[in-house]
This record gives structure tokens, C-alpha cells and sequence, in this order.
């Protein structure tokens, strides 16, 4: 297993780690337990946690809120918060499947909070409204909040035609008050009414402190749902460019787009944030908000899951169609939410999550057993995977007891482990693209320094081709052409002459007695003299003449568009002129040439013409040598 995975892997596990430190936040020393009128001073937020005192059905006026002058002590019943309430205190009948609650609990200024100086109050969580009167201590009591009467009026008689509705209240989540100064000896009474549930409570405490105490800790949390929301968006806006541009992992890039969104709605949403985008959300929108982002982000999860581990469900296409059937069912139960009432909702959600739980935990021990017989293949996705799940099943058994977590471990871990197969991914699929780069640039450096050897053996060959020609076509002794080269021209010169309807001549010139000069003089004598004929025949030629080497002492000159007359001119000036050639080491030694001349007559052939002259030639050797011969046949 590579190290860049190691790594990957513990940063992962001590991410979620310090999140599972904030889920299971609650002060240590705290008594769970505590009295309504106490407050533990070991809590740093004063959470008012404990008994509270309740009456089901019926709102509490302020002068009856103690209970010393309750009209009703048989009807009061204490409730823990946070906590849900046993469903025969709340009243419920098979009619009458909602229950209002009227709660209240007084609190004495003491220790820290007994000179009154900067207090708030934090409402908690999913309270629909509440009010706050201040005893003086005189028996004088002072409202000094009240959210309560935009939905109940207040009376001095207990009220008990409630609100038939569904509860209308805003979600007060974190709206602190700010309360009065007060002095020694006063009393703080909170009156909270709340519409509840068979399946609800009071989901948080709430807290009484100082304003900047309370307001610092309610920051602190926002400010880690914040971060992670803008997480979840960078990855799901890097997930969506990669899922565009790349053509590998397609599949997972997509899910993490889908995955990271609905990782930042459930932030959103349990993070307290949605009441700030939508001001007049109520406690039952909450609800479903929470629900239908839980359930969504359930589904996505589960069906996820063949792409996450392809391996394991591909070999399981059992287990695979399983999947897809438990990620369809947390949609179905959303689509029923145009069908029943909320509470109906919350006693499917409810069994539903205990169901997914226990699926959970088989899950886990299925994804032990897989790395326990495969321990080095996709070992990073099983840890991951199980990481999300101990924290969905811990923040499922923090909801049982209706209190939240510090921060949601389900969506946190869940988009960690997103987040980090996603940088994973791309980080190999990066080096891949370097490598490939790399690779790209070596070929294209083989490629340039192959077509410059090609080129170079091409240029090579080219010249070795040209010296072959040349050699084929030159004869060596003299650097004239040889007779190869004179047939390739004198077919050419008669092609053109046909073509241009114009003269051509052609000369045949062999040295006289030439025999005698090479036993004479021996033959490198001889081949001197042929050397110098050829120098001498190069330079008294026209450009457009050609000479050439024919064999021993002869040699052919073509004569294009030039008539009889003036070859047979021409070649008399040669015989005259090559008599005054001298040769070092014979001063005394002269060289003659007999030629014959023969005019190209139309429709000749080549070999007529070549014998032709050649007669001439022959008649130039006969007529005393040394001459110029024309055939005027």
C-alpha cells in the first residue's frame, strides 16, 4: 500500500475523530439530572437542563406559574429537557394525536449570575415560542419577553382553547434576549409553549449566561457549519468541473457532486443556518427540512455505494439490487409526505431510522469481514465508509434522546470521506496526466531526434545516391559522362528536336594514332592526353553542348539547334586549336583529331544518326587525318 494512502487514511480518521469529540460534547462534570431552579456552574454555557414543570393542554398565567399557586397540582408533571416525554403525561388520546404542553421553571441569580450584569437567554432549538418574566423578589412580576402572544393570548385564567393548527411558530434558533439588569434576589421564569408530538421533546436546553459567553458559543458553532458548508461547495464545484472535463471516473465524479450538495443542505439545515436564509420558518417546515435532507442524504449514500466500492458489488449483484432497493425506499417515504400528517411522517422517519440503523451495523460487520479476507484492496473506502456509519449511528442515538449533536458526525464524516477519495482520485488522476505529459514529451523528443536521423540517413542516402549516379554516369578517367549518360542525353536532345521542329547535329571525335602514343610513351602518357582532350573539349564547347567519353580515344559531342555548316565549323576549330595542347615532360609532342558530322534528319533514330557520323568519322581517318568529315547523305 502506497504512502500517500497511509496518509490519506489517518488524516481522514483524525478528522473525524476531533468531530466525534464535538458530536459527544457535553460537560463532563455536569449532573445530567440537575434541578430546573439550579444551574450547574460546571457548564461554561449554563445549559438549563433537568426537570421542568409542565402541564399538558393548558397555558399557565403569569401569577399561577409558581407552583405554590397553581390552581391544578394534580395536572402538573415534571419533564426532563432535553428528552422526550412520555406520551401519557402529554395526554394524548387516539383523538387527539397532538398535545400542547405549557412549561415553565424558575431560576435563581447566583454565583456567577447574582449581580444581573449583561444576561441572555438562548431559547434552544425547536421551542415554537416562550416568554420571560422577571420576580423582583416582592412578588412583583415583569414580562420582560414575549413571543408567545402572536400566537396565544395572554390571560390571567389558564387558557385551554388552543391553537387547532399545525404550530405556527418561527424557529428561534439562535435568537438570544437580552434581559434587563437585574438585582439580587430576582428570579427568572421561563414560560415556554410548545406543540408537540408522540415522537418529540425539547431537542436542546435552553442556556442562561452572560450575552458574550452565549454569543461566542452559538458563533463558534455556525462558524464550524459554515466552514464546512463552503468545503462541501469547493467540492462539489471541483467534483463538477472534473466530472465535465475528465473522461475517467465520470461516475464518481458526479456522485460527489451530488453528495457534497446534499452534505452542505444537511449542514445547512441542522447547523441552524435555515432559519437565517428563511426568516419565517417554522418549527414543522424545520422538521421537514431536517427529515427530507436526512433522508435524501441516506439515499444518496446507500445507492453511492456501487461506486464507491465497485469492486465488492460487482461480484454481488444481489447485494447491488439490495441497495438500490434501500436507497428508493427513503424517497418513497418522502413522496408520502403529501399523504400523511406530520406525525404519521415522524413515526415512519423514526422506524425507518431504527432500520437503517441495525442495516448499518450488519453493514459494518460485512465491510470488517470483507478487509479481514482482502486486507490491501480498497482498504481507505471500507474505513471511510465505516467511519460514516458509527457516526450516523451515533448521531441517530443523540436524536433518540432528542438532543443534537455539536455538529452533525454523519454529514461531516460523510463528506470527509468525499472530499478525500476526491482529492485522492484526482491527485492520481493529476499524476497520471503528468506522467502521460512526460511520457508526451519523451516520445516527442524520440520522435524529433528519429526524424532527424531519418532526415540525416535521407540526406546521406541522397548523396550516396547522387555519387552512384554520378558514378554510373561519369566516366572516371576523364570526369566526362560515359555512354550511359550520352544515350539519356541524346534521346532527350532528339525528343526536344521533334518537339521543336529544330536542327541537331551530332560528333563523333577520335584521337589519331593514339595507339602509337601509348607505346611510345607508355599508357599513363596516354591516359594524360585523354585528360587533357577532355579539359580541352569542356572548355572550347558551348554551355548547351555535351561531350562525353565514348570508349579508349573516342568521344561524342551533340550539337543542339545547330546545322550542318556551322558544326562542320566548329569542329574544324577544335581540330585546328587541340594541335597547340603541350604536355609537360614532351614539349615536342602535338595531338590530332579526326571528326565525322552528321545532321539529325526527321524521323531519324538515334542509332541512323550515330552510324552516320560514325561513317564520317571513318571516311576522316581515310582521308588523311587530322580533318573534318560531314555525311550529307
Amino acid at each position: 500500500m502506497s504512502t500517500s494512502r497511509l496518509w490519506v487514511n489517518i488524516a481522514l480518521f483524525i478528522f473525524c475523530s476531533i468531530f466525534a469529540r464535538f458530536a459527544f460534547a457535553d460537560c463532563a462534570d455536569s449532573k445530567a439530572n440537575s434541578l430546573a431552579n439550579s444551574i450547574d456552574p460546571a457548564c461554561q454555557n449554563y445549559q438549563l437542563s433537568g426537570e421542568w414543570s409542565g402541564v399538558s393542554g393548558v397555558l399557565i398565567p403569569p401569577k399561577q406559574i409558581s407552583l405554590s399557586s397553581h390552581d391544578h397540582l394534580d395536572q402538573i408533571a415534571k419533564y426532563m429537557i432535553p428528552g422526550y416525554w412520555d406520551l401519557n403525561s402529554l395526554g394524548i388520546t387516539e383523538k387527539e394525536p397532538r398535545a400542547y404542553i405549557s412549561l415553565w421553571t424558575e431560576v435563581s441569580l447566583s454565583e456567577e449570575l447574582k449581580e444581573g450584569e449583561r444576561l441572555a437567554l438562548w431559547p434552544g432549538r425547536f421551542q415554537s415560542a416562550y416568554r420571560i418574566y422577571v420576580d423582583d423578589g416582592r412578588g412583583n412580576i415583569v414580562k420582560t419577553y414575549d413571543t408567545l402572544s402572536e400566537f396565544v393570548p395572554e390571560s390571567d385564567q389558564p387558557i385551554t382553547e388552543l391553537p387547532q393548527g399545525r404550530a405556527a411558530g418561527k424557529l428561534m434558533n439562535g435568537a438570544h434576549t437580552q434581559l434587563p439588569k437585574l438585582y439580587p434576589g430576582a428570579k427568572v421564569i421561563i414560560h415556554m409553549y410548545n406543540e408537540d408530538f408522540r415522537t418529540g421533546g425539547a431537542s436542546q436546553p435552553p442556556l442562561l449566561g452572560n450575552a458574550d459567553i452565549l454569543y461566542r458559543e452559538m458563533m463558534q458553532r455556525w462558524s464550524w457549519h459554515i466552514l464546512f458548508l463552503g468545503a462541501c461547495l469547493l467540492v462539489a464545484i471541483y467534483s463538477a468541473s472534473q466530472a465535465l472535463f475528465s473522461r475517467s471516473r465520470r461516475a464518481m465524479y458526479a456522485f460527489s457532486v451530488v453528495m457534497s450538495l446534499g452534505a452542505g443542505v444537511r449542514l445547512l439545515v441542522t447547523g441552524s443556518l435555515l432559519a437565517y436564509f428563511v426568516p419565517g420558518l417554522t418549527v414543522v417546515s424545520h422538521f421537514y427540512f431536517t427529515w427530507i435532507s436526512f433522508l435524501g442524504l441516506l439515499a444518496i449514500f446507500i445507492y453511492g455505494q456501487a461506486h464507491i466500492l465497485p469492486e465488492v458489488f460487482e461480484s454481488r449483484p444481489k447485494l447491488k439490487t439490495l441497495s438500490v432497493a434501500l436507497a428508493v425506499l427513503p424517497i418513497l417515504l418522502l413522496l408520502c409526505i403529501p399523504l400523511v400528517d406530520l406525525h404519521q411522517f415522524l413515526l415512519l422517519g423514526h422506524g425507518m431510522r431504527l432500520l437503517y440503523i441495525a442495516l448499518a451495523l450488519l453493514y459494518v460487520v460485512f465491510l470488517i469481514y470483507h478487509v479481514i479476507r482482502f486486507p490491501f484492496k480498497q482498504w481507505i473506502p471500507f474505513v471511510g465508509i465505516m467511519l460514516i456509519l458509527i457516526g450516523g449511528t451515533s448521531d441517530a442515538l443523540y436524536y433518540r434522546r432528542n438532543t443534537d449533536p455539536y455538529i452533525e458526525l454523519f454529514a461531516i464524516a460523510m463528506f470527509t470521506f468525499i472530499a478525500v477519495q476526491v482529492m485522492y482520485v484526482g491527485w492520481g488522476y493529476m499524476k497520471l496526466l503528468i506522467r502521460e505529459k512526460g511520457l508526451s514529451l519523451r516520445l516527442q523528443e524520440l520522435n524529433e531526434s528519429l526524424e532527424q536521423q531519418v532526415k540525416s540517413r535521407t540526406q546521406d542516402l541522397q548523396e550516396a545516391n547522387k555519387r552512384l549516379a554520378l558514378a554510373a554516369t561519369t566516366d572516371a578517367l576523364t570526369k566526362l559522362p560515359n555512354r550511359r549518360a550520352f544515350d539519356s542525353r541524346i534521346e532527350h536532345e532528339l525528343d526536344r528536336a521533334k518537339r521543336d521542329h529544330s536542327e541537331l547535329c551530332l560528333a563523333i571525335a577520335d584521337a589519331d594514332w593514339f595507339k602509337r602514343v601509348n607505346d611510345k610513351y607508355g599508357h599513363d602518357f596516354g591516359d594524360r592526353v585523354l585528360q587533357k582532350m577532355a579539359e580541352f573539349f569542356s572548355q572550347r564547347l558551348r554551355r548547351t553542348d555535351f561531350v562525353a567519353r565514348m570508349g579508349g580515344e573516342e568521344f561524342a559531342i551533340i550539337l543542339p539547334v545547330t546545322n550542318l555548316l556551322a558544326a562542320q565549323k566548329l569542329m574544324a576549330e577544335l581540330c585546328e586549336n587541340i594541335k597547340q595542347l603541350k604536355f609537360e615532360g614532351q614539349p615536342d609532342f602535338t595531338v590530332g583529331i579526326s571528326i565525322g558530322v552528321a545532321q539529325w534528319q526527321p524521323k531519324e533514330s538515334f542509332v541512323g544518326l550515330y552510324q552516320r557520323a560514325d561513317k564520317a568519322l571513318y571516311n576522316a581517318k581515310h582521308s588523311g587525318r587530322g580533318t573534318v568529315c560531314v555525311d550529307n547523305s
